[in-house]
């Protein structure tokens, strides 16, 4: 059995499967499986995999009846895992030729590797690099909260694990957002041996059309809850949880405030909705349209919208002018 079983979620990705597969098959470590879970789609994915089967017995096909979204997909792949760790790589990714030998090379006496990643465009524009930057003196709780605000802790992929340590843990398949960053809270709740590799070995791609983030979702703040609520539990014996909840809590106010006035979401309901929000509730954060959702002003919240729209179309403008 080889050491890394390599998750990949497919769905509808035939313009982009190939270059990831590839990424995987000229591995400068060759130590691995890589188990697509093609999960329903109604394009050339499922052949593609297939192929790659037939040819390279390091790909292993799984062929799901009915999509079951990302979660069901990457448990389905949980299930087949043999190896002795577990990565994911998303289809519409890639990965550096070095992946597979960066991680071993991390893992040594470790459980979980957090690594660094490039962000590229669907026409292939670099768009900026991320590296994990962690204080020396950072303990295990502190070096997560960390993570988590660079961005680098909530994404499946930024992240590998010794397959023991998920143990029986899997992703929710009744959230259809942010079900990873509670699935790496549910499994990191007990303390693991955590390394951090300054490298970016994965490249992600973002502007893709039918990518799951590209979706408006009416109950985001629900499920920005469902996320803070994991927090909170895998803070919950750290004596400096409060100021990092505080943090959070601030955070995930602005998260939906700009979700709410930049999606096509019933004002009133939506803010309706934050304010019964745990983290909400929490939140240190005191300015007018706080205010506002806390005393049910949907009126003015629904101005105040309109303004920020109004704000970003005319900068949209005067920036589009400036390059004419």
């Amino acid at each position: 059995m080889p050491d890394f079983s390599i998750i990949v979620p497919i769905y509808n990705a035939e313009k982009t499967l190939l270059r990831c597969l590839d990424s995987l098959k000229k591995q400068t470590d060759p130590d691995f499986e890589a188990i697509l879970v093609e999960n329903g789609s109604t394009d050339a994915s499922n052949a593609i995999c297939r192929k790659y089967a037939e040819r390279d017995r390091r790909y292993r096909l799984i062929t799901m009846e009915n999509n079951c979204g990302p979660s069901g997909a990457r448990n389905a792949g949980l299930e087949r895992a043999g190896g002795t760790f577990v990565a994911f790589v998303d289809s519409d990714d890639f990965v550096e030729l070095d992946y597979v030998e960066s991680l071993r090379a991390s893992f040594q006496d470790a459980d979980v590797v957090f690594f660094g990643y490039r962000q590229m465009s669907v026409d292939g524009a670099f768009l900026g690099e991320y590296l994990p930057q962690i204080s020396e003196e950072a303990d295990y709780h502190r070096t997560l909260a960390e993570l988590h605000r660079q961005g680098l802790f909530g994404y499946t992929w930024v992240k590998a694990f010794r397959r023991d340590v998920i143990g029986q843990h899997r992703f929710s398949c009744e959230l259809n957002l942010l079900e990873d960053e509670v699935f790496a809270c549910h499994v990191l709740t007990q303390p693991r041996r955590l390394a951090v590799l300054v490298k970016p070995i994965y490249n992600y791609i973002t502007g893709n059309a039918g990518s799951l983030m590209g979706r408006t979702h009416p109950d985001y703040c629900q499920k920005v809850d469902v996320a803070y609520r994991s927090w909170k539990d895998l803070l919950r014996d750290y004596d400096q949880k409060d100021s990092i909840l505080t943090a959070q809590a601030n955070g995930n106010v602005d998260r939906c405030r700009y979700y709410g006035f930049e999606r096509a979401v019933d004002p009133e309901d939506f803010f309706q909705s934050l304010k019964q929000t745990l983290f909400f509730q929490e939140s240190t954060t005191k300015d007018t349209f706080c205010d506002c959702v806390r005393e049910g002003r949907f009126g003015k919240l629904r101005r105040m919208r309109n303004l920020y729209r109004l704000k970003a179309a005319a900068a949209y403008l005067i920036k589009k002018r400036g390059r004419t």
